[in-house]
């Protein structure tokens, strides 16, 4: 039988493993008493209909070619196209992956409190559906799935951002495709509804529902991914919680981070993308903002071309299909900045471009005008921001 581990101990295993792989960039001590904990993941799809596409492409193409003052197009021309996403999980090799990451934590007034590095992330895939690949850290034969983030404590009435840089390599035979993404997480220090776990500053985001609101889901955050955590061994445990983890820890459940997805669709080449959060009017209003207004597009062959891709507004759509549309647009939403990934909206990055000098960064459906991300990193995500208690000093 399996020898489990409840999640106190998980925890306190983890923490060691990381520690022992961080390397300090910081002048002073760093003396890490609390700690962020989540866990990024990268979700392989296909796309299986390029024919259907091709085709679509090539009637209105050849309309507009022979009508260029129509207004519009027959409807009985072209049809939407059904969109057809299945789950790849033979494509998202485990060992092709690593991720090495970066940590700044920095004051209100942008001094930097803590700054290192924690190396050799590695993938596998603890879930029932291996489509998903999720990085651990190893301590001998001893996995730890997740990313745990140390920090000291943090003084009161102050605010902090945390910001993550993760570094992904991908191997393949042609070489390495390299990219990153930033995580920024605002810390607000105060007081909270719960004596020990932090909560979100803007309680009205349903979107992101900190799994450490509530007093023992702390234990569940790691139990979903590491299938040796027998969490129901704490509740008979006299340990209390803030003998484990730093009063002022930060721990989001695997639903909560934002993935990041890998489309190996026929249509074009290998995709890193990101969720769409906007609705399917969003989606149309930026296909045509992307057609007309950034390709310079004629209306009339714009609005067609969103109907093929994006089909009529009121029908159901998948959310793969939507993400992967979106990130060859640039959609964005009106929601939160959280949502419409800091404000970037929602991109992909080119896995060939890497070996193909001709090839552009990011892949359009046009890539004479691709769409250009203002950023350092290929992504960037912002996640709401969290309060955290105050720790009150010992006479």
């Amino acid at each position: 039988m399996t020898k489990t581990i409840t999640a106190s101990q998980f925890c306190q295993e983890m923490l060691c493993a990381t520690k022992k792989q961080l390397i300090n960039n910081h002048k002073t001590e760093l003396k890490c008493d609390n700690f962020f904990y989540y866990s990024p993941s990268i979700f392989s799809f296909v796309t299986l209909n390029g024919i259907d596409v091709e085709k679509g492409l090539v009637k209105i193409y050849n309309y507009f070619q022979s009508h260029p003052n129509a207004i519009k197009m027959p409807a009985k021309l072209y049809e939407p196209i059904n969109w057809q996403i299945k789950v790849d999980p033979n494509s998202n090799v485990p060992k092709a992956w690593s991720l090495n990451i970066d940590t700044h934590l920095f004051d209100e007034n942008a001094h930097v409190i803590a700054d290192y590095s924690i190396n050799n992330f590695v993938f596998g895939t603890p879930l029932p559906n291996h489509s998903y690949i999720i990085p651990y850290i190893s301590n001998g034969n001893k996995r730890y799935y997740g990313i745990m983030i140390p920090y000291p404590n943090l003084d009161a009435q102050h605010s902090y951002s945390l910001e993550i840089i993760e570094h992904y390599t991908l191997r393949t035979a042609d070489g390495d495709a390299h990219f990153t993404r930033k995580i920024i997480l605002p810390i607000n220090v105060g007081k909270t509804d719960n004596k020990h776990f932090a909560r979100l500053s803007n309680s009205h985001n349903p979107n992101f529902e900190f799994y450490n609101r509530k007093k023992e889901d702390w234990k569940l955050v790691f139990s979903d991914l590491n299938a040796k955590i027998d969490w129901r061994k704490d509740y008979g445990s006299s340990i209390n919680p803030q003998e484990i983890i730093g009063l002022q820890s930060i721990l989001i459940g695997r639903d909560l981070t934002p993935r990041l997805l890998m489309n190996n669709g026929y249509i074009m080449p290998p995709l890193i993308l990101t969720d769409y959060y906007g609705t399917k009017r969003e989606l149309y209003n930026s296909f045509m903002n992307y057609a007309h207004e950034t390709h310079g597009m004629s209306k009339p062959k714009a609005e067609a071309l969103a109907k093929l891709f994006i089909g009529k507004l009121s029908s159901p759509s998948d959310p793969l299909s939507n993400a992967f549309i979106a990130s060859l647009i640039n959609g964005k939403t009106n929601k939160d900045p959280e949502l419409n990934h800091n404000n970037l909206g929602c991109s992909n990055f080119n896995l060939t471009s890497p070996f193909f000098a001709d090839e552009p960064k990011h892949h359009a459906l046009w890539n004479e005008r691709p769409y250009h991300i203002n950023s350092s990193y290929e992504f960037e995500e912002l996640l709401p921001a969290v309060t955290v208690n105050e720790i009150k000093e010992a006479l």
